[in-house]
């Protein structure tokens, strides 16, 4: 028979453990979820309210209909590896993750884009000027500005960046952020189902 045990330890905690991260489950099949309110019903019972961290729907499914054949392996690589990043890893990680899948998929949707044959390897600043320059000063203005957005968040996990530039700390918000926007990146090309 189960027993219930109230998490009265919460309490104590800043703000009541909101934003706190717990696992739920056992060893090899747990999950991570967020604490996003912390509460007392009428009975006095401590009430959670949780958002689960798993990465599942955080990017769109890859329309592999829209993706040249020959590019897809090195697409699906750096998806996997933003994906796997996500809620897994620090910060930082996540961010660069993102920012070379957004390399990665925007390389090759230029590809298409300009009829080439193999695709340009190029910084990400330069495929946002390439795209500038291909399209025009006032097209594709979202997927430029998500592109660098991206690129921005980047020099953020560099501590020698980071001092230079005077700019503050990554957290698990921006990395949230820059997930979701090559999410964003994804369906401005048209390769999310």
């Amino acid at each position: 028979m189960p027993v219930y045990i109230e998490c009265t330890e919460l309490l104590q905690r800043f703000r009541g453990g909101e934003g706190l991260r717990m696992m739920l489950g056992q060893g090899d099949a747990a999950s991570v979820w967020k604490i996003v309110q912390v509460e007392r019903t009428i009975e006095s019972d401590i009430l959670l309210t949780l958002r689960s961290e798993s990465a599942l729907g955080v990017l769109p499914e890859l329309d592999t209909s829209r993706i040249n054949p020959s590019s897809f392996g090195s697409i699906q690589s750096a998806y996997d590896r933003a994906l796997n990043a996500a809620y897994r890893e620090l910060p930082t990680s996540v961010i660069d993750q993102c920012r070379n899948a957004a390399v990665v998929f925007v390389s090759r949707w230029m590809q298409g884009e300009k009829n080439l044959e193999a695709p340009v390897e190029q910084d990400l600043g330069a495929w946002i000027k390439s795209i500038k320059d291909h399209f025009g000063d006032n097209q594709k203005l979202a997927l430029r500005s998500t592109l660098e957005i991206i690129n921005k968040l980047h020099p953020r996990g560099k501590d020698n960046e980071r001092h230079k530039m005077s700019l503050r700390v990554v957290d698990d918000n921006d990395a949230t952020f820059a997930v979701h926007a090559l999410g964003f990146l994804l369906r401005e090309i048209g390769w999310a189902k």
